[in-house]
């Protein structure tokens, strides 16, 4: 609620120091007198002792921040380990970083960006009762953390052009895609404030590890310069690691180790070889259709929130149906971790200007791209959209190239019956437009990568020329379908701890007591934790098979 008040707000007085004055009682409120009570009821507090107990599994939680919900989603499943007799260590930070998610260019000069995280760490941090380390105490026995970071890239061997990706990642986070935008030396800065960041998150790894051997490393992120590196460095040296996130396909679900599935099959073979075949029972078969239903008639409860779309296609679009239209859908430019998965292309931007510079003019070929809606309609907007790209890069488009800006407010799905091949780079829409039969091509690594649903040219040409013979794509309905469900639905994991997993309060509680959290209390919690027993186990026989090698 806060984010949409704080931008009316701002529309109104601005961002002075009234604003902030403003904004920053009402997040102690919300903190003290609305999140905390909502946490006490439920969790114990108590801890009896600082001392890891050497017995037990260590599970490690490095979420750094605690500015986003998501992280005290994270700190509630941690707490679910240790009533399920896991030891768990949390690890903030306090003020120590030199860069963040959190610090970016849309940080105001006359506010303390620690300010959400410095909240939440005291009024609701000790409520989990959990042990909990900080990161100056941690690096009070190193002389130069970041120094020491270097010596563990030297020591371990570690992939250098990750890390280098990782910063890249982390600089553009930080300008909203618009760092061409800003001065040389602006961005040169605050590239080395992600360095220093990113060598500071390895120098954590290697010091969790030599102190206290840990079995799994649970976050929200693995990306990012505080984040990445440390999630890569446990991955290397037999640290299972387990992401948690929100998911946009469901409100009230959450999803586990989800990069994961476009890096490899193995979760989804698992699914496969326990089903013995791809057929879908009739219930679910209908909820897939139900899913879908939802998602296109716009009655999505994410897709509502942003009133994403309420433009109609006919009073807004000149579509020839004589041509061949092809839609490119976007992502947005600086999402987490996006250029791994961009295959060919160096990224978003590369793709679509590829893309234009191939067909420009083509006579027989219309071009129509579709930014994601995010980047102008959530709270976290682009500084620089894929639009505002294109119309720099091309200030006269091209005549076969078109732009369906995202104020319009089109609905995605009543494109589809215009669409002659859709274009996605990594987004999930392509295998929403293959179950409607429409030929797709995936520039990048989508989740359904390497089975053969969606056509995925490796190279430029092959790009280019599956878009123009478009009409051999065929698919496997009944694979196609299988995976769908496993990816949209199964995948999903329903929030056990409160009524949504986004943007929530910890309201609407679904247990009352922590002790429902242990195993055989709660169907959803027993459901996320065999799932995290499985990829727990899958990361250990993939690292055992591969340091054989």
């Amino acid at each position: 609620m806060i984010p949409y008040l704080s931008k009316i707000l701002k529309s109104i007085i601005g961002e002075g120091r009234f604003y902030l004055f403003i904004y920053n009682a009402a997040y102690i409120i919300k903190a003290k007198f609305i999140v905390a009570p909502n946490l006490a009821r439920l969790f114990k507090k108590s801890i009896s002792t600082k001392i890891i107990d050497e017995s037990k599994p260590l599970v490690v939680v490095p979420i750094l921040e605690t500015n986003h919900h998501m992280h005290l989603h994270v700190l509630g499943i941690a707490k679910a380990f240790s009533v399920r007799g896991f030891e768990v260590l949390v690890i903030v930070c306090d003020e120590y970083l030199p860069a963040c998610e959190i610090k970016s260019c849309r940080t105001p000069l006359n506010s303390n960006p620690c300010f959400k995280c410095n909240t939440n760490r005291k009024y609701l941090l000790n409520l989990f009762g959990l042990k909990t380390l900080t990161l100056s105490s941690i690096f009070s026995s190193l002389e130069n953390p970041v120094e020491y970071g270097k010596k563990v890239i030297k020591d371990y061997g570690l992939d250098q052009s990750h890390f280098n990706r990782t910063i890249g990642d982390s600089v553009t986070r930080h300008f909203y895609g618009a760092e061409d935008s800003f001065p040389e030396k602006d961005v040169l800065k605050i590239k080395q404030r992600h360095v220093d960041t990113a060598l500071m998150s390895l120098a954590l790894g290697r010091l969790l590890l030599e102190d206290y051997s840990p079995s799994i490393c649970f976050n929200v992120m693995s990306s990012y310069s505080a984040w990445g590196p440390i999630y890569h460095f446990f991955e290397s040296v037999g640290v299972a690691p387990i992401t948690m996130s929100q998911t946009q396909f469901d409100i009230r679900s959450v999803r586990f180790n989800n990069p994961d599935l476009f890096r490899h099959k193995r979760t989804y073979q698992r699914y496969l070889s326990a089903r013995g075949n791809y057929y879908l029972k009739d219930t679910e078969r209908k909820e897939l259709l139900n899913f879908m239903n939802i998602r296109k008639s716009g009655n999505d409860p994410f897709l509502k929130k942003w009133y994403y779309f309420e433009g109609a296609v006919d009073t807004n679009l000149a579509i020839n149906k004589d041509k061949k239209n092809v839609y490119l859908f976007t992502n947005v430019p600086w999402d987490v971790g996006l250029n791994e998965f961009a295959g060919p292309f160096e990224g978003v931007i590369d793709w679509v200007y590829q893309t234009i510079e191939y067909f420009k003019d083509n006579k027989e070929i219309d071009i129509w791209i579709k930014p994601h809606p995010e980047e102008v309609l959530s709270a976290s907007n682009s500084m620089k959209s894929v639009s505002d790209f294109v119309r720099e890069k091309y200030p006269l488009l091209p005549s076969n190239i078109h732009i369906i800006e995202p104020t319009l407010g089109i609905n995605t799905y009543n494109l589809f019956q215009y669409i002659d091949v859709g274009v996605v780079l990594t987004g999930t829409l392509g295998l929403e437009m293959a179950l409607d039969g429409i030929p797709v091509v995936s520039a990048g690594i989508n989740p359904s990568y390497g089975l053969s649903l969606l056509s995925e040219p490796k190279d430029l040409d092959s790009y280019f020329d599956a878009i123009i013979s478009s009409d051999k794509i065929s698919y496997k309905k009944t694979q196609l379908e299988f995976f769908c469900y496993f990816y949209f639905i199964h995948q999903s994991f329903r929030w056990p701890l409160s009524n949504k997993s986004f943007g929530d309060n910890f309201s609407g509680f679904t247990i009352n007591h922590e002790d429902q959290l242990k195993p055989g209390k709660t169907e959803s919690v027993d459901a996320i934790f065999n799932e995290i027993k499985f990829l727990v186990e899958d990361y250990k026989e993939n690292y055992i098979n591969n340091t054989k090698l």
